[in-house]
């Protein structure tokens, strides 16, 4: 299983997401990232070029959920005390048509020294 974390931009878009109707579909992303980030299922593609590693899933036709999959430098455990397998950094989770310089504004969390 994996951990998942939210920039502040991404925790908007999600609000925004469900408000707009996507509830279902947002929520069923979630959950397939949790299990397994590189499952094959919902319209899933690594990007390539100015955003290469990250992933992307299809919300509906016009958005896109946004994320990149870390590894568990911080050992990070679950509430029953299972240690994580990584992490799925959410970028965004709301809108398409994302440019490099956007994302630097959301660099990954960094594990604790």
């Amino acid at each position: 299983m994996y951990k998942i974390q939210r920039t502040k931009q991404a925790k908007k878009d999600v609000s925004i997401c469900k408000s707009a109707g996507f509830k279902a579909q947002l929520d069923k992303i979630i959950d397939t990232v949790k299990n397994d980030p590189y499952d094959p299922s919902q319209k899933f593609e690594r990007l390539r070029g100015n955003l290469k590693g990250l992933c992307s899933r299809q919300i509906n036709h016009k958005n896109r959920f946004l994320y990149k999959v870390l590894p568990n430098a911080a050992n990070a455990v679950d509430e029953h005390g299972n240690l994580y397998d990584g992490i799925v950094y959410v970028v965004r989770a709301w809108g398409h048509n994302y440019t490099k310089p956007d994302l630097k504004q959301h660099p990954p969390p960094t594990a604790p020294t």
